[in-house]
C-alpha cells in the first residue's frame, strides 16, 4: 500500500512506529531521530535544486541587484549543515553540478568555480545596496507549510537578508496553493519570493534552462529577458559534441548566473529509508522516472 505524507513530523513518526516500511525523501530534519530505527537512511545522487525565486515583476526582489546582494550574504554551508545534515552539497548557479555531462566535466567545473557564492560576503552585498530606494518594504517569501527542512533552509535567506539590511517575511502555503504559485499568478500576488525544491526531468544543464531564464519560460516571472544569451542556449541545444556543447552552456550560465535570474542555494542528495523487511529500493533520483516500487521486495 501507498501512503502519502506531507507533515515531516508525521513521516518521522510513522517510520519509528513501524507505520510505513520505507520513504523516498525523508526529511532530512528527522534523519538524526532516525539512527533508532528499525531500518537504514540511504543517500544517492539527486537532481533535486533548492532555490529562491522573485515572484513579481515589480517590488524590491524585482530588482537584480537586490536579488544578488541577498544571494551573496547567504550562507549555504549553514544550510548543507544544519538542514541537511552534510547530505548536500552547495549550488551556485540554476544548475546542480549532478546534472553535467562526465564527457565535459572539466568544462564545468572551472566555469562553476569562477562564480561566487562558497562563502557569504555580508560587505559586498551591503556595498551593492547602497544608495537604493525603497529596500525597506518588506519581502514576503512563500514556502511549504508543514514542511521543516523548507523553514530551516528558508529561516538562514531570512537571516541573511536581515545581516544587509533587508526584511523577509515568510508565508508558509498549504500543498495545492503552493503547488498553484507556480502556474497561476493569481497565486502569486501579494509575495515577492518563492523557497522551491525543484528538480531536472534529466541530469543535462539545457533542461533547466527552458523554465526559468528564457523571456517565454513558465517559472519567468520578472520579466527577465536576454536575447543574446537565449540565442547561446539556443545553439547549445543543436550542438550534440559534448564538449563544444558545455562551453555554450557555461557562456550562457555566465550570463544568467551574473543577472541572478534565480537564487540557488543547494543540491541535496537523494533521502530513501528502508526498514528491515523491505529491500531493492533505487537510491537515487532514478527513482521518478523508472518502476522503482516493482523492484522493492523483503529481505527473505
Amino acid at each position: 500500500n501507498l501512503t502519502f505524507i506531507s507533515e515531516t513530523s508525521t513521516i518521522t513518526s510513522a517510520i519509528l512506529s513501524g507505520e510505513i516500511d520505507g520513504t523516498y525523501e525523508v526529511p532530512a530534519t528527522s534523519v538524526p531521530a532516525l539512527e533508532g530505527a528499525p531500518g537504514t537512511v540511504f543517500f544517492g545522487p539527486s537532481l533535486t535544486a533548492v532555490s529562491v525565486m522573485a515572484a513579481q515583476e515589480d517590488g524590491p526582489a524585482s530588482d537584480p541587484d537586490v536579488r544578488k546582494a541577498l544571494s551573496m550574504a547567504i550562507d549555504r554551508q549553514a544550510i548543507v549543515d544544519t538542514v541537511f545534515n552534510g547530505h548536500a552539497v552547495i549550488n551556485k548557479t540554476l544548475t546542480p553540478p549532478a546534472a553535467w555531462d562526465p564527457e565535459a566535466i572539466d568544462i564545468y567545473e572551472a566555469a562553476y568555480a569562477e562564480i561566487p557564492g562558497d562563502e557569504p560576503d555580508i560587505e559586498g552585498a551591503k556595498a551593492l545596496l547602497e544608495g537604493k530606494e525603497g529596500l525597506d518594504t518588506p519581502m514576503v517569501m512563500a514556502l511549504a507549510a508543514g514542511d521543516e527542512p523548507e523553514l530551516r533552509a528558508s529561516s538562514i535567506v531570512q537571516q541573511a537578508a536581515k545581516d544587509i539590511g533587508l526584511t523577509i517575511e515568510l508565508k508558509p502555503l498549504q500543498a495545492m496553493d503552493l503547488a498553484n504559485v507556480f502556474y497561476v499568478a493569481e497565486y502569486r500576488e501579494g509575495l515577492d519570493l518563492v523557497m522551491t525544491w525543484g528538480w531536472l526531468d534529466i541530469p543535462d544543464p539545457l533542461d533547466y534552462t527552458v523554465l526559468s531564464v528564457m523571456e517565454e519560460s513558465y517559472f519567468n516571472w520578472t520579466g527577465y529577458s536576454n536575447p543574446e544569451m537565449e540565442a547561446i542556449l539556443e545553439q547549445a541545444r543543436q550542438t550534440f559534441d559534448p564538449v563544444e556543447r558545455a562551453e555554450l552552456v557555461v557562456q550562457a550560465q555566465t550570463m544568467y548566473t551574473a543577472d541572478t535570474v534565480v537564487i540557488p542555494l543547494v543540491n541535496p542528495h537523494q533521502f530513501l529509508y528502508m526498514n528491515d523487511r523491505i529491500s531493492g529500493a533505487p537510491a537515487s533520483f532514478a527513482y521518478m522516472w523508472i518502476p522503482g516500487l516493482a523492484m522493492i521486495g523483503g529481505t527473505e
